[in-house]
């Protein structure tokens, strides 16, 4: 189960909870009960526990909350984990280059920009190690024709975190390691178009096509946009 939780955080900055939210979050949560969960927009563990049960999760916050270079004072928005105590796991190291994706591909004129880590952990289901990848990609451009438009800085960047992606995907297929990529893409990532040249993760690679775990999963949204 993926989940952005909007600024969820006990600094009260962004935008101010109330134990009701607090009540009907964790009344969300515990009707699903996932045995993990990937998670975007959390500030703290303490914020998340007061929705997930301390006694039943185990909590994993992405190696940017320890990095001062990349984090901002006051609210953060981070991306994790919290995953029933049954499930056997270990961190797997998170893709940071996304945080500043242009310096990341050697693109000089742009400077670090703090955005979201890919923050990554390893599941081991039937003795087999499955990456899990949870992303919270750069908001802004949803669709491949708005994508196209490179002029715009914010575009350029999410161009960019595509393109590291990409690298990052190739190399898992390459190696044959099986993984699972999850979270906010702001992005309709399986938008179809004429030729598929502007699907997002669209690739020549020959090491084998992503399967779209979620292609035929009808949205049940509590939101109406």
């Amino acid at each position: 189960m993926t989940w952005n939780l909007q600024w969820l955080s006990e600094q009260q900055q962004k935008v101010k909870r109330t134990e009701q939210d607090y009540t009907t979050l964790k009344l969300i949560f515990l009707t699903y009960e996932p045995d993990i969960l990937a998670f975007q927009e959390v500030d703290s563990a303490a914020s998340l526990q007061r929705i997930v049960p301390n006694d039943r999760y185990q909590i994993f916050m992405p190696s940017r909350i320890k990095n001062k270079e990349d984090i901002f004072n006051g609210v953060n928005q981070f991306t994790g984990f919290a995953i029933k105590n049954h499930l056997t796991v270990k961190k797997h190291p998170d893709i940071t280059t996304l945080s500043s994706p242009a310096l990341a591909l050697g693109e000089k004129q742009y400077y670090q920009q703090k955005l979201r880590y890919g923050s990554a952990i390893t599941v081991s289901l039937n003795q087999h190690d499955i990456i899990v990848v949870n992303v919270h990609l750069k908001s802004g451009y949803f669709t491949p024709k708005q994508l196209n438009n490179n002029r715009k800085k914010y575009c350029r960047t999410l161009n960019f975190q595509r393109t590291l992606l990409q690298q990052w995907i190739k190399q898992q297929q390459i190696n044959k390691q099986p993984f699972i990529l999850v979270g906010d893409f702001n992005h309709r990532i399986a938008f179809k178009t004429t030729n598929n040249a502007t699907n997002f993760f669209f690739s020549k690679n020959k090491q084998g096509s992503l399967k779209w775990l979620t292609n035929n999963v009808k949205g049940n949204c509590l939101t109406k946009k």
